[in-house]
């Protein structure tokens, strides 16, 4: 009889200074930085050994050998992954406000940005995103979620994206910006 194979699936889970617990089919997964709830997928045996500090996924024997549980393997150990990162180190994006006048400050729950507009933009900040002006027109996003912090910075990142000429806008570091020649002179 055929396994199952996933090369990211089978790698275990190093879960030092993090605790996991089951409960009514969830996992709650405790760190330093906080506490996060991962759903739990009814595909998979779960073991954990304690004296290692190791997570294990492994798929039911019951499984028919699919390419699609295979990948559902990888994917879900490496959300699984993510949100151990998460609880252990926490995550964190920078935003960057490119242009003369472009500038922000945080409000109560809000974010708000001047961008070169009539008027400021106010842009409701989530809940359990930590939002920092390191400079006037540099912002530091933190959160134990991966996706709340590159959701929140994309949100914001949409309201003003980079102008291919000057360059001006909203910026994310490593987001390729293609820049356009302007017109020459002859």
């Amino acid at each position: 009889m055929k396994k199952l194979k996933s090369n990211v699936g089978k790698q275990p889970i190093v879960c030092s200074d993090v605790t996991i617990l089951k409960n009514n089919g969830q996992f709650l997964i405790k760190g330093k930085y906080g506490l996060l709830q991962l759903i739990q997928a009814s595909i998979f045996t779960y073991t954990i050994k304690k004296e290692d500090a190791q997570l294990s996924f492994f798929p039911k024997t019951t499984l028919p050998v699919s390419s699609l549980y295979s990948s559902i393997w990888g994917t879900y150990r490496t959300l699984f992954y993510k949100a151990v990162l998460g609880v252990q180190q926490g995550y964190k994006q920078q935003v960057e406000l490119v242009g003369i006048g472009y500038k922000g400050t945080v409000e109560n729950n809000n974010v708000v940005l001047k961008l070169g507009k009539s008027h400021e933009v106010i842009v409701k900040k989530p809940d359990n995103v930590k939002v920092r002006f390191l400079t006037t027109n540099l912002l530091l996003l933190r959160s134990i979620n991966l996706q709340n912090v590159r959701q929140f910075a994309f949100q914001l990142y949409k309201l003003k994206k980079p102008d291919p000429y000057k360059g001006k806008g909203i910026r994310i570091p490593n987001v390729v910006l293609y820049r356009k020649e302007g017109k020459k002179q002859k």
